[in-house]
């Protein structure tokens, strides 16, 4: 219950629009308490938690002081205030999940929670847009809605990795979250969702490949009656074709999608958007910008309000990171990043064959994130904004706590 209270404290984020008299204060006092309760933890993954904690916490602060004298107090306290936001959920993690299977227990807490909040998107199609919820966009003509998760893009860059997790979950319940997670992206116009989806799935099958045939005949059958039953509705099978037009399937003169496609908006991502973000970097004027970054007006509205950024979005977490932190705090993150993937690849080869919970929860852990972090080049907000940071706080503390967990469980632990 703990840690379900803490991971609400934090993804129900978008009530600080609704009720931020009521909500700030409770999540101040979750992130006090969690803290304490992880504090007085005396277990390894808790004192490592720590360490990271506070280590995120000084890159932060360093990013405040440049934030803080390039262009002023409010920008620096609301930058620093969106990064840490989401630290409640590791330490909740380290304080609250001393097994696999508890571990496990929460993560399908996430996936669930993660379900009924992007399912406000497709729910807005029919009650009306929530005044609450981040702004409207468009595609081809049609409303894309945000969601109880935030943004318009908060769903997209994180589908997949949460299709990933829900391979914890036993059948039948697992194909229900696939096919909830899978309609959504259909309808939420969003081409990164759809991406990540294809990419979830394939890394679900991979997960399960000691039942190949059943699984890839269950998906497909899957996948083809969704289809199928949104092609019923007039609007949705017209919110299809927008989106299919995206990827090169343009043969509807009735639905004219005016964006670009995904290879062009993934190159921009790559190219165009992070040299403009560097050209914004430059104008500083100060060769010091390069070692301790522009501040968090480089990461434009992500991290600061319009008035006070410094440069165009670049819509790739690696750049921004670069740009607002600068050389030396990037060397730390990138090679924190490589050393968690080493520690969970590691982990998994080690556990192969035993302790089948830890073993399944290690794989399932690095194959999230490593579709997060393939989706940081084209987009940013993974390492902080709310869903995404879930997984990657979930990745960091299996890598920190994996011995721990399989000395709690035993070997001979059920599979889950």
């Amino acid at each position: 219950m703990a840690f379900r209270v803490a991971f609400l404290a934090v993804n129900l984020h978008m009530l600080r629009n609704a009720l931020p008299i009521v909500y700030l204060p409770l999540y101040g006092l979750v992130f006090f308490l969690v803290l304490v309760d992880t504090a007085r933890d005396d277990t390894p993954v808790a004192r490592r938690a720590l360490v990271v904690f506070g280590g995120w916490v000084a890159v932060c602060a360093l990013g405040a002081i440049v934030t803080f004298f390039n262009v002023g107090l409010t920008p620096a306290v609301t930058g620093f205030s969106r990064l840490i936001f989401a630290l409640p959920v590791l330490l909740a993690f380290a304080a609250y999940c001393p097994s696999p299977e508890t571990a496990v227990r929460a993560v399908k807490f996430m996936v669930g929670f993660f379900v009924i909040a992007a399912a406000t998107m497709p729910m807005q199609l029919i009650l009306g847009p929530v005044s609450w919820f981040a702004a409207e966009g468009e595609r081809a003509g049609f409303i894309r809605f945000g969601s109880l998760l935030g943004s318009l893009t908060a769903f997209g860059i994180v589908a997949g990795c949460y299709l990933i997790l829900s391979a914890l979950y036993n059948s039948p319940s697992r194909e229900i979250v696939v096919l909830a997670i899978v309609a959504i992206a259909f309808i939420s116009l969003s081409k990164a969702a759809l991406a990540n989806v294809a990419i979830g799935i394939a890394a679900l099958v991979w997960i399960n490949r000691e039942r190949f045939p059943s699984v890839v005949i269950k998906m497909t059958m899957t996948g083809a009656a969704l289809v199928g039953a949104l092609s019923l509705s007039s609007p949705l099978s017209e919110r299809l074709l927008a989106l299919g037009s995206s990827f090169g399937f343009d043969n509807q003169p009735s639905v004219r999608n005016y964006d670009q496609s995904v290879t062009e908006s993934a190159w921009a991502r790559l190219t165009d958007l992070p040299l403009a973000n560097f050209e914004a970097l430059a104008h500083f004027r100060e060769p010091l910008v390069y070692v301790v970054g522009g501040g968090f007006g480089m990461g434009d509205t992500a991290l600061v309000s319009a008035d006070y950024s410094s440069a165009p979005m670049a819509h790739n977490q690696f750049v921004e990171v670069l740009t607002v932190f600068g050389a030396l705090p990037t060397v730390l993150i990138f090679a924190s990043g490589i050393a968690l993937i080493g520690a969970l690849r590691g982990a998994s080869k080690e556990l192969r064959g035993t302790h089948r919970v830890a073993h399944k929860l290690v794989r399932v852990s690095c194959a999230a994130v490593l579709l997060l972090l393939l989706n940081s080049f084209f987009a940013n907000g993974t390492l902080y904004q709310p869903a995404a940071a879930s997984i990657l706080f979930l990745a960091v503390y299996v890598a920190l706590g994996w011995r721990q967990l399989v000395a709690a469980s035993g070997r001979d632990a059920v599979s889950v």
